[in-house]
């Protein structure tokens, strides 16, 4: 029976796990609970780094101003691209603990397309490729969510023309999703119930044994 409770147990953390690293949900700005927001207004003018508490940008500079879609007009963002930056590149987000969204307004060439790819500890957890445009004159959000968690954010603007890229707006919230009381109550109940049913079918085929 012991056996039986372990090997049950090991195969829900597995699945669960599993699953729950391998499904993304995109997301869109009011699916938000209490992000925190990042605007970019006092973004330093050249590479960001980590000027921000908690957070490292790579690849990612202040000092540009673009529309893009936020409904504030052209506005202060981050970007990857020149005077500040000598080379279009991917830009990377790094949080000193796992989230589990993440989110933002970004403008690109309108030829080109942004894939979201988030990792943890190392890890791919799994990425989204979105359609978007604007050439720094519109824009339009992209948002993930991993329930497995995440600490690295890989934005690459999956170039056909020349991958420059400018962001704003930028909301994430974590910590990354544990199992609520009521689920590990109902999970516990229905291992306890399998017991009972294996322990009556032993007995019950003990007595037709000895009939």
């Amino acid at each position: 029976m012991k056996r039986v409770l372990i090997f049950l147990g090991v195969m829900v953390l597995f699945f669960g796990g599993y699953f729950s690293s391998a499904r993304a949900t995109i997301i869109g700005f009011n699916d938000f609970d209490n992000p925190t927001i990042i605007d970019f207004n006092d973004a330093p003018s050249g590479p960001i780094g980590t000027y921000y508490d908690s957070l490292e940008f790579t690849n990612l500079s202040g000092g540009n101003s673009f529309d893009t879609g936020t409904g504030s007009g052209v506005s202060p963002t981050a970007a990857n691209f020149p005077p500040f930056l000598s080379v279009y590149d991917v830009g990377e987000i790094t949080w000193g603990s796992a989230i589990t969204r993440v989110g933002f307004f970004i403008t690109t060439n309108e030829i080109d397309d942004t894939i979201l790819t988030a990792s943890l500890g190392g890890n791919i957890v799994g990425s989204h490729s979105f359609d978007t445009g604007g050439d720094g004159a519109s824009g339009s959000f992209v948002g993930i969510e991993f329930l497995a968690g995440f600490d690295h954010l890989v934005i690459d603007p999956a170039a056909n023309f020349n991958a420059a890229f400018a962001i704003d707006d930028l909301r994430y919230e974590g910590p990354a999703a544990v199992p609520e009381p009521a689920t590990m109550f109902l999970l516990g109940s229905g291992l306890i119930g399998l017991a009972g049913f294996r322990r009556k079918f032993k007995k019950n085929s003990t007595q037709c044994r000895q009939i």
